[in-house]
């Protein structure tokens, strides 16, 4: 009969703590571990499933390394979501790579307290300080500052101007593309703008000055230009460089055709001078 009594104690005890378990009222004191005996700090979960070559593995169909592994995975679901791998979201070592997916195809966010934070979108668009946009990999809502070097295989295009107050770089930086700035021009700079080498690239140079058939302005006619226009032919004004500036390349072309007209002058002058000379 004492038996009986024990055994119905046993029972009505182990009925009680399960009911009170299962509606939430134990609390698990840490440290808690899940597959292993001697948990290194509140919750520590151990995983050993192993994972051969080839084989598909139990949390998702991603890339996971080979050729076999460890895999660890804590998942949380909620009753909103379903309790199956494609629900809710989980956190999985494999090996040596650590995964953080979100299986319901929705947004994932780092927030603080006072900031959006980061956020991830379905198709892995991320936004820093602001939402993920569908035409950008990574879009930065406010300043950006990188310590490091930043190496850019592709495109660099500005919506606005690129000044020393937005774009600085204290060692060297190379394009190897075109960097667009603004609009109308592939570079524009507001200051001086020093290198140790340029090379200017043209469709045309000026040595049709040399070509048989190239009429010389006569000299006389050339002086009453330059008396009521204050400026040699073919050249901007002071005005029209003030205006809309000097193409580099053009004027380099121009200022040669003048200097091989001066040397069609001067041999011509020196052939009258040697006739004079008979």
């Amino acid at each position: 009969m004492k038996k009986t009594v024990y055994i119905l104690a046993f029972i009505a005890s182990v009925f009680f703590a399960n009911e009170a378990f299962s509606q939430g009222s134990d609390i698990l004191t840490p440290p808690v571990g899940v597959g292993i005996s001697y948990p290194n700090g509140d919750l520590h979960v151990h995983g050993t499933t192993w994972h051969e070559i080839g084989e598909e593995p139990s949390t998702d169909n991603r890339d996971f390394p080979g050729p076999g592994y460890y895999q660890t995975i804590f998942h949380m679901t909620n009753p909103n979501c379903g309790t199956w791998w494609t629900d809710g979201f989980s956190i999985t070592l494999a090996g040596t790579r650590l995964f953080l997916q979100h299986n319901e195809g929705g947004d994932m966010n780092i927030l603080s307290k006072h900031d959006m934070g980061i956020t991830m979108d379905s198709m892995g668009r991320i936004g820093i300080g602001t939402s993920p946009v569908a035409d950008r990999r990574l879009l930065v809502g406010g300043d950006a500052g990188f310590t490091g070097s930043v190496n850019i295989t592709g495109d660099i295009t500005s919506g606005g101007s690129l000044s020393a107050a937005n774009l600085v770089a204290s060692g060297s930086m190379t394009v190897a593309g075109s960097a667009a700035i603004g609009s109308g021009f592939l570079c524009s700079s507001v200051g001086q703008v020093k290198a140790k080498e340029v090379v200017v690239t043209l469709e045309g140079w000026s040595d049709y000055v040399f070509e048989s058939g190239y009429e010389l302005m006569p000299l006389g006619e050339l002086e009453r230009y330059v008396n009521a226009n204050r400026h040699l032919p073919n050249i901007p004004s002071a005005g029209q460089v003030l205006d809309e500036g000097v193409n580099v390349g053009e004027m380099n072309a121009l200022l040669l055709e003048k200097i091989e007209e001066l040397t069609l002058y001067i041999i011509d002058l020196q052939k009258q001078i040697d006739e004079l000379k008979k």
